[in-house]
């Protein structure tokens, strides 16, 4: 199982991470961070290779949104599509009592009609009374709000490869602005629910995502 995991305090902003963050200062713990293809055995099954993890809210609408992307840094190709595998479940999950302990997991799971169509299913999103399902490549939206859209993606991380190794040459802090993987793609699961039910109340929440294969 792969996880990567993100704390919004007080729910205040953009959130993201590329591996494990700490929760607790006063207890940390052991930090393991894998992106992008990097994690053991990721080549040889990307579609449980989580890439990055995003998070953030908008206290106006009242919403918070979550992304999940994964099989990343794939150069794009006539016809592309997602990647899409029937037996990887997509955890995101929601600890809104700060604990590390999740009061919500949402899993999200693909599959295939008699037509070769692919269709996601999304169970557990707060507020909604049961799961959303809908195809892919098209937002999806339950009958209380919470919407899932899934599909190829350009892939959102950012990494400055050469103000990165001008950095390790020089011991001092280096940034060009260039991005060594523009222009590269991401399949990506993008959730979005009411902001009050996720957080039941709370001005703190912790977000965390996994993949697991059947």
């Amino acid at each position: 199982m792969k996880a990567k995991t993100l704390v919004l305090t007080g729910l205040s902003a953009l959130a993201l991470t590329a591996g494990w963050l700490a929760v607790n200062a006063d207890t940390p713990e052991v930090a393991n961070a894998a992106d992008h293809a990097e994690a053991p055995g990721a080549s040889a099954d990307a579609p449980s290779d989580i890439a990055d993890f995003y998070a953030w809210h908008d206290s106006n609408a009242g919403t918070l949104t979550m992304v999940l992307t994964y099989d990343g840094l794939k150069a794009p190709v006539a016809n592309q599509t997602g990647t899409y595998d029937p037996d990887v479940v997509y955890g995101f999950h929601i600890d809104n009592t700060g604990d590390n302990i999740p009061n919500t997991s949402i899993y999200v799971r693909y599959g295939q009609n008699s037509l070769g169509q692919w269709g996601v299913q999304a169970e557990n999103l707060p507020g909604e009374a049961g799961p959303v399902v809908g195809p892919v490549g098209q937002t999806v939206t339950g009958d209380n709000g919470a919407k899932i859209h899934t599909g190829l993606f350009d892939d959102p991380f950012f990494f400055d490869l050469a103000g990165y190794t001008a950095t390790l040459q020089s011991g001092t802090l280096s940034f060009t602005g260039v991005d060594a993987v523009a222009g590269t793609n991401a399949s990506a699961i993008v959730i979005e629910v009411p902001l009050a039910a996720a957080s039941a109340g709370n001005t703190t929440i912790n977000l965390w995502a996994t993949t697991g294969r059947i």
